[in-house]
């Protein structure tokens, strides 16, 4: 009976536990992170709250062991007990528990938390010293139920019962309820310390409840580091490098690094306000004093950071002299006062700080981050700001300029580099100075990435800010491997090479323009010593790494240290690397022979030729008066480095003085016309010619490699091919004799050359080459031919150039590549002002060109000898302004004489980005009628050539069984075999679809000639179903037959049968479509009568968040504006960030010419409004463009706003970029919640336009709304179709919905017999207004979606028609509103809508219901059987 009792009791006990919700006894919490989008900088550092006396610190009793085992504290509780650790707070519960362990069956418990610091915590008095490094460590995990959090090592210390210092041992790691994670540091103690308590603590959580296990404090082995330049003796010259450190930062390796590579330090966190003063007169110097005392030690200059700044500063500074916050304060007395008493304050702790360290410091952070570029003025709405204008600023420099007149007061802030920001600060500073106030310096804290900013912002932001006489300091320097949040590495072994590669690259460029502007910058200081320990850690993704700096996590060097101190070390020589091939030439001018362009012209090359000096105007200006000081100079300095020498030219038509052609009279000897005479003037030209030439290689005989004897005597357009010049009509080919035959007598040894431009051209080629065997046949003696080879990225086809090469080698004669440049334009239009305005892809295919060439004159090196630049780097070139004022870029050395991608073209190919492009494809069905339908206004056109005379852009959709291509091609030369190929690898097979331009409408494709060219439409079957998210391998060509070009998207070679050099091509989801109707509301907060028939939309897209404020959506347009009309659903309204993206508001975007571009445009804008009708602006948007009216509601709030479209008119049918989305402080913290918006859910709106979604105006006024008892005016038959069209698409969207919800197939037949029936009412309609085609746009799109939502049902249905007649699983298409899911199938009675409980609910009642009678009727024994069990 006694085990019966038993059995029952234990049934009832567990199901009562079995059937209680998840979590019950777990704390719940939220973590809530916020991203800046204008200038993302948010640092989270250590602070603490009053109430020490409140917890205690116990000793160790655990596993402690010796330090010669390497092992200090070791503690796994497998004893069962805490072994030392003990509550650190008030409340805190700490407690060994069984079944809960990362290893073994124990761990530790911490319940009870209200704190951020409240945590286990364990005596580490007397067990760490102050010349070791230690590794600490301890596995975390989350009680079950608590939201992620992140856990943080931390530790506190003190000295002779004095205040405490903590300390971050590491960064907070974001730890789960779902697995147990690792937090690691390293420490050494920064001072000397008595009392040392380490514990585990939670940043953004003050209740959340985790377990540890496995705490474990070792002796990390005393490594030596590397020896290699320092860094600080490398840039000794230059600037002061410096690092910023944490206290524990000068002991152990970190401190050897530091006094080795570094003469500059700067805290990290130590000195900053809450550091130095948490409480009103307590201020804490020991971490300060440590730092300080270390730095004068070993002699580094001390950068002190900051006495000013909006974060990590106590809120005691704010608070009125009740103790209430002086924000809230409305009185102005009162204010003034609070005003009065801030600024105290602030010059209170100036003069304590600046007092003790005076004459110790080199540069002061006056104040910091005072700039916000979003705000109207351009300040940072901070509590200093708001509570005392910018004079808080004024007086922290008037005070400290007056206590430490020695050093230099800096203004610190970062995204410098930013044109608004950077603007805003010069004319804050410009205006700081006017008054007197002495400001020395700006910070530059100069965090960056691999690949943005652009270079050029900052070089720009430096110098800008020198104009005023200011100093630069760079800050708090670091560059992240990472350019968003879609990557990620979690260990530093999985961060791939080519990041380090990249960051190198951004590195050596950064210091090589450091370097260059020194006068302006006196320091660089990095924000961290190696990437062990930097605030970027977790950052953007949690838990992942970054690795910003110069040195790794192991504190060795890496790439980007390499990059820095040896320039050379990372670029090998041009003509070392080509040395077995041919000889590496640069064409020069005599200042090139100097400085930066003379030492790359000597690391680079080995052999130079004049650009100009040595032609014949510079040579002999006058005849007989011969200027030979600038080429003795340059024969000079290739002797002196060893180089060979060509001289270009002997004989040119260009570029020689016309006392040449004169006869001894002075008259011109192309206008005589008597025989004897004409003679008589061939042989003085001859004469003349003889005799300079016999002056020039006298001097110079066995000095040149190799003479261009003449130049450029080809013209393939004359019947004999010979350029029709003075020389030609004076003497005929004579004075080509004549020239190579002086030149062969003086300098027999000598290579004689005719050089010449477009050899590769056929008719020129066989003009040249004809020319050649008539001179060799005659004896002269030609030894090659100059193949000058001014080309572009994109033509002449290689193929053009080799077959000339091989050409005059057939003939026994040597070849070089005498003037070789690569342009990157291909006609004669397309302008780039500056060198920041070329694309980066223009510059890849550039490289690609190259590589390509080069490739090639490596299989021809038997028949090459030398190839000559036409110039150095791209500040020099002679395609500057040729043939139209534009900045070209030909080289393969910038304008900064550094390497560009084509220069790794030539020297190590691997270090070239993949040649692989990427697009989007949005899902959508187009109608195949070579139209442009609306919906590919939903996608940017990718172009091809872009500006060129034959050039081309494309777009694409998608369905789960079609690729559509729109696709416009600029091409004037008609050719009924012009085609565009698509190529897709499918399956692992490459298949190529030809559309030619005769093919005007056959199946699958509409072609339409056009002026300049032409454009097709065509549909491409897919051998598989896709659906979004599928990356499908693509490239594009184009094909003019008439010019024989070809236009690749991705393959530079255009070799796309090979299946290789492929772009991707992703497929996106549907963008949303809407319509806006015209109509002019008053802005006034209030729902006006012409609201009332505008179409709604909602934002239901999550950004940030599941759930949150959502927003009900109106759009209107007038002539002037768009209007927006908002109802947000919001249940608490709260503005209290100081960051105003973080309020609760409502931001529009707006692309006004559509062209979805991945940056803003002059015509974009970003319009943010909070629900008290407070703005803030990005692109276009500015008060001038943006009124609004808020009013607030019971449910949230009402923003109703107008956005002026300035940038085009506003007309019946025009497209515009739109989106909309609300932001959202759940809680009141200041942190933003949620985001929720209508399409883009890239979280990338304010910056990119490319998937904002589409708002097309409405084609007609919205009419006043008739009566409905009265009949539609017929003599308006314009309102009647808008009401049809309207009608007909409420009646498709409805359908489409019930398909797609259908859970029971007898319904079938009735859904089909509606769509028959509506199909037939869009036919009736559209052939009855057939003027108004284009209004059909917006149902031809979702009739195509509701008949693809039919097949994929009758496709499930067939499949599942071989089932039992009873079986209720039938299977359907579910997906859940979203086209392009490929239609998903769930069971029908057995699935589960997200927003639904499942539908075993019932049953599960059902069984707590029994489990509770079952418990009830055991009741009276369970004292008796049962223990009371502690849950935590």
């Amino acid at each position: 009976m006694k085990k019966k009792r038993s059995r029952v009791f234990l049934m009832a006990i567990l199901s009562f536990l079995l059937l209680l919700p998840p979590g019950i006894f777990d704390i719940q919490t939220s973590a809530v992170y916020a991203d800046d989008e204008f200038a993302p900088k948010v640092i989270s550092h250590h602070s603490f709250e009053s109430g020490y006396d409140n917890w205690m610190v116990g000793s160790a009793t655990g596993s402690v062991i010796q330090a010669s085992d390497g092992r200090v504290i070791d503690t796994d509780f497998e004893d069962g007990t805490s072994q030392g650790w003990n509550p650190r707070g008030d409340g805190v519960d700490v407690k060994v528990v069984e079944g809960v362990a990362h290893d073994g069956n124990y761990s530790l418990a911490t319940t009870g938390r209200n704190d951020h610091w409240h945590g286990p915590s364990i005596d580490a008095s007397g067990k760490l010293q102050r010349e070791h490094s230690y590794r600490v460590s301890v596995w975390a995990k989350l009680a079950t139920g608590e939201e992620p959090a992140s856990l943080q090592i931390s530790a506190q210390r003190s000295v002779g019962g004095g205040n405490p210092n903590w300390d971050n041992l590491g960064n907070p790691v974001r730890v789960t309820a779902d697995e147990w994670v690792l937090l690691e540091a390293t420490y050494a103690l920064p001072t000397m310390a008595d009392e040392l308590s380490l514990y585990v603590e939670s940043p953004d959580s003050k209740t959340v409840s985790f377990y540890i296990d496995q705490f474990l404090v070792e002796v990390i082995p005393q490594e030596t580091i590397e020896d290699i330049p320092a860094l600080q003796d490398v840039f000794a010259e230059y600037f002061d490098i410096g690092a910023a450190v944490e206290p524990r930062h000068t002991a152990g390796k970190h401190g050897e690094m530091l006094k080795k590579h570094y003469g500059m330090m700067v805290a990290e966190n130590a000195m900053k306000p809450d550091a130095i003063q948490p409480t009103e007169g307590n201020f804490n110097w020991t971490s300060a004093d440590a730092l300080f005392a270390y730095a004068g030690q070993h002699g580094l200059k001390m950068r002190y950071h900051t006495l000013v700044w909006h974060e990590q500063t106590p809120n005691w500074f704010f608070l009125d002299e009740n103790g209430n916050e002086m924000m809230d304060e409305q009185d102005p007395q009162k204010r003034e006062a609070n005003k009065e008493l801030l600024l105290e304050r602030m010059e209170n702790h100036i003069t304590e700080v600046v007092n003790r360290y005076k004459g110790q410091v080199a540069s002061w952070d006056v104040v910091n981050e005072v700039i916000d570029p979003s705000a109207s003025d351009g300040m940072r709405n901070s509590k200093w700001y708001q509570i005392t204008g910018t004079e808080f600023i004024e007086r922290a420099f008037r005070l400290v300029a007056e206590l430490d007149p020695e050093a230099k007061l800096v203004i610190n802030d970062y995204n410098t580099h930013e044109p608004m920001k950077r603007d805003f600060l010069f004319d804050l500073v410009a205006d700081m100075l006017e008054k007197g106030v002495r400001i020395d310096g700006i910070g530059h804290q100069t965090h960056i990435r691999t690949h943005s900013p652009a270079l050029s912002e900052i070089v720009q932001s430096i110098e800008k800010f020198a104009e005023l006489d200011l100093d630069n300091e760079i800050t708090e320097l670091d560059v992240s491997i990472y350019e968003n949040t879609g990557e990620a590495y979690f260990d530093f072994a999985d961060i791939p090479a080519q990041k380090f590669t990249e960051q190198a690259e951004r590195y050596r460029q950064l210091f090589n323009e450091f370097r260059r502007l020194s006068d302006h910058i006196s320091s660089v200081v990095f924000w961290g010593i190696g990437d062990d320990h930097t605030w970027l850690h977790g950052r953007g993704v949690a838990n992942r790494l970054d690795a910003p700096f110069a040195f790794d996590h192991q504190l060795k060097a890496k790439p980007a240290y390499w990059a820095i101190v040896e320039e050379e070390r990372t670029i090998p020589s041009l003509h070392e690397v080509f040395a077995e091939q041919f000889q590496i030439g640069a064409a020069i001018e005599p200042y090139q022979m100097e400085g930066a362009h003379g030492k790359l012209l000597k690391a680079q090359y080995n052999s130079i030729v004049a650009e100009n000096r040595m032609k014949p105007d510079a040579i002999q200006p006058a005849e007989g008066n011969f200027t030979f000081d600038d080429a003795d100079d340059m024969f000079a300095f290739a002797e002196e480095n060893d180089m060979v020498m060509r001289y270009h030219t002997l004989v040119w038509h260009n570029q020689t003085p016309n006392w040449f052609f004169l006869d001894e009279h002075g008259r011109e000897m192309t206008e005589e016309t008597d025989l004897q005479k004409r003679e008589a003037n061939k042989q003085l030209l001859l004469q003349r010619l003889e005799n300079h030439i016999t002056e020039i290689v006298t001097r110079y005989q066995g000095k040149v490699d190799s003479w261009d004897v003449v130049n450029e005597v080809i013209d393939a357009g004359r019947p004999d091919g010979m350029r029709n010049t003075k020389w030609y009509q004076i003497t005929g080919k004579d004075y080509i004799k004549t020239a190579f035959e002086t030149v062969k007598a003086l300098d027999p040894d000598a290579k004689l050359f005719i050089n010449d431009y477009n050899t590769h051209e056929p008719a020129k080629r066989d003009a040249l080459y004809d020319l050649v065997v008539e001179l060799l046949e005659d004896g002269v003696p030609v030894d090659g031919v100059g193949h000058q080879t001014h080309i572009n990225i994109r033509n002449p086809h290689i193929q053009l150039i080799t077959e000339s090469i091989e050409l005059f080698a057939d003939l026994g004669l040597d070849n070089q590549i005498t003037e070789l440049d690569v342009s990157i334009y291909t006609d004669d239009t397309t302008v780039y002002a500056t060198f920041d305005d070329i694309p980066d892809e223009v510059f890849l295919l550039q490289a690609y060109r190259y590589k390509q060439l080069f490739e090639e004159f490596v299989r021809l090196s038997d028949s090459i000898s030398n190839v000559t630049f036409w110039g150095i780097g791209d500040d020099h070139t002679w395609l500057t302004d040729r043939p139209i004022p534009r900045q070209n870029a030909p080289f393969v050395f910038d304008q900064h004489l550094q390497p560009k991608l084509a220069f790794w073209a030539l020297v190590d190919p691997s270090r070239l980005p993949a040649m692989t492009k990427e697009a989007n494809a949005p899902y959508g069905t187009p109608v195949m009628d070579g139209d442009k339908d609306l919906v590919w206004e939903t996608v940017p056109a990718t172009l091809i050539g872009a500006g060129e005379a034959f050039s081309a852009a494309f777009q694409t959709l998608w369905d789960e069984q079609h690729l559509y291509l729109f696709a416009e091609i600029s091409d004037a030369t008609v050719n009924a075999n012009d085609a565009v190929e698509v190529f897709l690898v499918e399956n692992g097979e490459v298949s190529r679809h030809v559309f030619e331009r005769n093919e005007s409408k056959a199946e699958g494709v509409v072609v339409t000639e056009g002026n300049g060219g032409y454009r097709l439409e065509a549909v491409i079957p897919l051998k598989n179903n896709v659906e979004a998210g599928n990356v499908i391998a693509f490239d594009l060509r184009a094909t003019d037959v008439e010019t024989g070009n070809l236009l690749s998207w991705n393959d530079p070679t255009h070799e796309q049968e090979s299946g290789r050099n492929y772009g991707e091509l992703t497929l996106l989801p549907e963008v949303k479509i809407t319509e806006a109707l015209y109509g002019t509301p008053e802005i006034n907060g209030e729902m006006d009568a012409v609201w009332e028939d505008a179409l709604v939309i909602h934002t239901d897209v999550w950004v940030e968040g599941e759930q949150g404020a959502t927003a009900k959506v109106r759009t209107l347009w007038d002539e002037e504006n768009l209007y927006v009309f908002a109802e947000v659903t919001d249940s608490l309204l709260t503005k209290r960030s100081s960051n105003v993206w973080e309020h609760d508001s409502v931001e529009i975007f707006i692309d006004q010419n559509n062209e979805k571009t991945a940056y803003y445009q002059s015509d974009d804008g970003q319009f943010r409004v909070n629900f008290d009708n407070e703005q803030s602006y990005n692109g276009y948007a500015s008060p001038d463009t943006f009124n609004t009216a808020t009013a607030l509601t019971e449910d949230g709030y009402i923003v109703e706003a107008a956005m002026k479209l300035s940038a085009i008119e506003p007309a019946e049918g025009t497209v515009i970029g739109f989106d909309i989305q609300v932001n959202n402080d759940e809680n009141d913290d200041g942190r933003r919640d949620s985001v929720a918006i209508w399409n883009d859910s890239t979280g990338q709106s304010y910056q990119n336009t490319s998937r904002f979604g589409v708002l097309r105006l409405s084609t007609a006024p919205v009419a006043e709304q008739p009566d409905p008892a009265d009949p539609v005016d017929p003599s308006d038959p314009t309102a009647e179709l808008e009401r049809q069209i309207r009608e007909l698409i409420e009646r498709l969207a409805e359908l489409e919905k019930q398909i797609r919800d259908l859970e029971d197939a007898a319904m079938l037949p009735e859904l089909e017999s509606r769509l028959r029936e509506l199909e037939a009412l869009y036919e009736k309609l559209k052939s009855e207004h057939e003027n108004w085609v284009n209004s059909f746009a917006e149902v031809e799109q979702l009739l195509a979606k509701v008949k693809q939502a039919m097949a994929e049902l009758k496709a499930a249905l067939e499949k599942e028609a071989g089932k039992a007649p009873d079986d209720k699983n039938v299977i359907v298409p579910v997906t859940n509103g979203k086209s392009g899911d490929g239609g998903a199938a769930m069971p029908v009675g057995n699935g589960k809508d997200e927003n639904s409980l499942p539908n075993t609910a019932t049953s599960h009642y059902s069984l707590l219901l029994t489990g509770w009678l079952t418990l009830l009727l055991g009741i009276g024994f369970l004292t008796a059987v049962c223990k009371k069990k502690a849950l935590i």
